[in-house]
């Protein structure tokens, strides 16, 4: 099903460029708003991320604990690497291998933009001295938010292709939203990033997932699907 051969040039021409004009938009979304690397490392906005910091953590719990544990876990490369691997290998056998390889490029392109992102900005993790978690990697933006973003988000997108029932479609929905705002405030809960690292985080995962989608939907509008 990959790219079926019922398409035209055209139309595969424009699926990449879609794709290519997502991947830039998205890194280009925070790259245009200059004041944005002044503004995250502004006294008044690090006031404002670290007072809600503070404020999460005031109210900490060891069930609280272990459960952000378990949802930066389930966000952390050591299970989306194993995810990715699987969903795209059940699908390639299953014949859906235009779905496989939209993963893997989605996946590719979030990846591509976190790093980017990342080595421009350099902004530092959060120095409290109460964090559960230590990393040495940039903060800006939140690399678990934009992949959960992008894997869960185009998981959601495929699944919701072979659902026909809107409770279906709605559950799919709900749950992929839960799980991505678990995933992202448990980074935040943990001490490992700001609240502005997760919000950038989203909203560039978002705008690629988005951009990975119109191009889908481009092959899929021909295909009747």
């Amino acid at each position: 099903m990959i790219l079926s051969k019922r398409i035209t040039p055209e139309k595969r021409r424009t699926f990449f460029l879609v794709l290519v004009a997502g991947l830039v938009a998205a890194g280009l979304l925070l790259f245009l708003f200059a004041k944005i690397h002044e503004d995250i490392s502004h006294p008044r906005l690090e006031g404002i991320d670290r007072g809600i910091l503070a404020w999460i953590h005031a109210r900490d719990t060891p069930w609280l604990t272990a459960l952000a544990k378990t949802l930066s876990f389930i966000g952390s490369p050591m299970t989306l690497i194993p995810v990715i691997v699987i969903a795209s290998a059940v699908l390639w056998m299953r014949d859906f291998r235009r779905d496989a390889l939209l993963v893997l490029m989605s996946m590719g392109g979030g990846g591509l933009l976190d790093t980017v992102l990342k080595l421009h900005y350099r902004r530092t993790r959060p120095d409290v001295p109460w964090a559960f978690v230590h990393e040495r990697s940039f903060s800006f933006p939140s690399g678990h938010s934009v992949m959960a973003v992008v894997l869960y988000g185009v998981l959601t997108y495929l699944l919701m292709q072979y659902e026909r029932a809107v409770w279906e479609r709605v559950g799919l929905v709900a749950g992929s939203v839960v799980l991505i705002s678990g995933i992202g405030l448990s980074r935040i809960y943990l001490g490992v990033h700001y609240p502005s690292d997760v919000l950038a985080g989203y909203v560039v995962g978002t705008v690629w997932v988005m951009a990975v989608m119109a191009a889908d939907w481009t092959i899929r509008r021909d295909e009747g699907i």
